[in-house]
């Protein structure tokens, strides 16, 4: 019995189940504090008017953070399904009952199942079953017959089998258990917006369950979720203290590291100019601390730091325009194919496999002799590529091991903008055709 449970348990589980989550930046310490607090601050504060924790104590159906681009929804609702708060004051929301939370992050630049309703599904069943292991004959009974004896006889899962089985927990659980999901990135789920929302609304109406959602602000999320305003949040309207808190704590702490050098920036009017540019972008603030970071690294002046911060654009999309023409035209051929191939590729690739979209010779792969790199040269080519990532694509690509990774979503919705593809493809070299390049890649790294 016990191992039919484990059969059953291993089919709804998937490679990248927990990798979008685990990529997401964890909040500044100095971030994000006054939701579970906002009654200690003035009424003309926005955010003495956010009233999550009465969601989280006395209401039931959904709690939507809304939030532009950038704005660090994701991180927020990492710090939020994660934050003993939250725990502590949902557990008052649950009385006697036991309290089970459940947490998924669409992300469109990942596998299929990142970004599906399947995948969704697949993960919420997962971890519920995990929680209750002793009903998995109850809730899935054909499988567990078929399993208990037969278990390759099992069929992968479909929408309906997988929702009835989510529906069938919740209602066999409802006299003792209430169930709270957070449920991040809604805008970056590839499948029809308005079904989905049906479903969400059908787990809604569940009397033991509520939802946490976010998402872009987009007009069908505006229409199902924002009627209420206790029951919502606009992200980049509240976090301009955290991003002052956040910028002062970063650059204060390179200023010390190199005070020794002589350095002695009055930080305080950069902070200023920061938090009124960034109009509540994280991802904004982000990348100009990072640049002016390192200008405090190099012994910049203050007029120097000033110029550096006003030559970024506030704008996301001209600011990564920025980033991408900062590529050394030397470079811009091989910076055309690896963004091609990131964009279109069905799943992430192996940094191995980008050191081989760098490869001049077009028969590298066929000329390749099976077995041809030991560890420590593998270990050796893909810290190079890493290094060569860096300089072709300034980061928006980072080299991160083992898989390369788009910085961000709003880096691939910038890339697949019309005059980024006609420029994109005016830089690929002659001929270039994507599947190709990646299929010889692939190849070369199957042979490793």
């Amino acid at each position: 019995m016990q191992k039919a449970r484990v059969f059953i348990l291993n089919s709804l589980s998937y490679e990248s189940m927990a990798v979008r989550e685990s990529r997401i930046v964890k909040a500044h310490h100095e971030t994000f504090r006054w939701i579970f607090q906002p009654q200690g601050l003035p009424p003309s504060d926005l955010r003495s008017r956010i009233r999550y924790t009465d969601w989280l104590e006395f209401r039931s159906g959904v709690y939507w953070i809304s939030g532009k681009a950038g704005s660090g929804k994701s991180t927020l609702m990492k710090f939020l399904c994660k934050h003993p708060e939250t725990m502590r004051i949902l557990q008052r929301w649950a009385g006697d009952a036991r309290l089970v939370t459940l947490n998924f992050f669409f992300w469109s630049a990942g596998t299929k199942m990142q970004r599906s309703l399947q995948g969704l599904l697949q993960s919420l069943l997962y971890e519920l079953l995990g929680e209750f292991p002793s009903l998995i004959p109850t809730i899935c009974p054909q499988r567990w017959s078929k399993e208990d004896v037969f278990p390759s006889r099992c069929g992968p899962w479909d929408i309906e089998e997988l929702s009835q089985a989510i529906r069938r927990v919740v209602n066999h659980t409802h006299a003792t258990t209430k169930f709270c999901l957070f449920i991040d990135g809604l805008d970056e789920y590839d499948g029809d917006l308005s079904e989905f929302i049906t479903f969400l609304n059908d787990l809604k109406a569940l009397p033991t369950l509520k939802l946490c959602l976010s998402s872009r602000p987009l007009n069908i999320f505006e229409d199902s979720f924002g009627s209420a305003s206790v029951t919502k949040l606009y992200l980049q309207d509240l976090t301009r203290e955290d991003i002052s808190s956040y910028t002062r704590d970063i650059l204060q702490g390179r200023l010390e590291l190199v005070s020794s050098a002589g350095c002695s920036t009055n930080i305080d009017k950069i902070v200023e100019e920061i938090t009124k540019k960034a109009q509540g972008v994280f991802l904004w603030v982000f990348l100009v601390v990072r640049s002016l970071s390192s200008g405090l690294s190099n012994g910049d002046t203050d007029a120097t730091l000033y110029r550096r911060l006003r030559s970024f654009p506030s704008d996301l999309e001209i600011f990564f325009e920025h980033m991408f023409q900062a590529v050394d035209p030397m470079y811009r051929q091989q910076s055309s194919c690896l963004f091609q191939v990131a964009l279109k590729s069905s799943k992430p690739r192996s940094l191995m496999v980008y050191s081989f979209l760098m490869e001049d010779d077009p028969d590298f792969a066929i000329n390749l002799m099976a077995g041809s790199y030991r560890a420590e040269e593998a270990f050796r080519i893909a810290s190079r590529a890493q290094r060569q990532l860096n300089a072709r694509t300034q980061g928006l690509l980072e080299p991160q091991h083992p898989v390369p990774r788009f910085m961000h979503r709003t880096v691939r919705d910038f890339l697949l903008l019309k005059n980024m593809q006609e420029m994109l493809a005016n830089y690929a070299s002659p001929g270039f055709n994507t599947n190709a390049t990646l299929c010889r890649a692939l190849l070369a790294e199957f042979k490793t």
